[in-house]
Parts: C-alpha cells; structure tokens; sequence
C-alpha cells in the first residue's frame, strides 16, 4: 500500500510536470537532440499533454487499486 502512494504522487508529479511545462520536458529531454530547434513544436506539446493527463489520471486512480482488487 506505501509502495502505491509512492508511486501515486511520482505518477501526479510527473503528470502535472508535463501538463503544465512541456517545453521544459522537451529542454530535458530532447533539446540536445537537435542543434537547429529553438523550441518543441506542437505536435510534440499536444503528445506530452496528453500523456501527463493520463499520468495524472493514473496517479490518482492508483491508490484505489489495492482497495478494489481485494
């Protein structure tokens, strides 16, 4: 049960990083890739909001699991 709270607030931190600051995910991330791209495009902003929205979602939902597969 600790093990999914930990998880859990990994899962929601990750999830409203991503959400809220997805240029700063792609400077960490994939900036160093490319030595011409200023900034992501959006393509790229759309794809890591929808995955921290349904990291967000899972973090939430997650603590309810132990509880419902009983």
């Amino acid at each position: 049960m600790v093990y999914c709270m930990i998880l859990s607030a990994v899962c929601i931190a990750l999830g409203l990083l991503c959400l809220l600051r997805p240029a700063l995910v792609w400077k960490w991330t994939e900036q160093w890739k490319s030595y011409r791209a200023d900034e992501p495009s959006e393509l790229y902003r759309f794809g890591i909001r929808f995955g921290g929205a349904l990291f967000l979602v899972f973090g939430v939902v997650l603590p309810f699991l132990p509880l419902l597969l009983k």
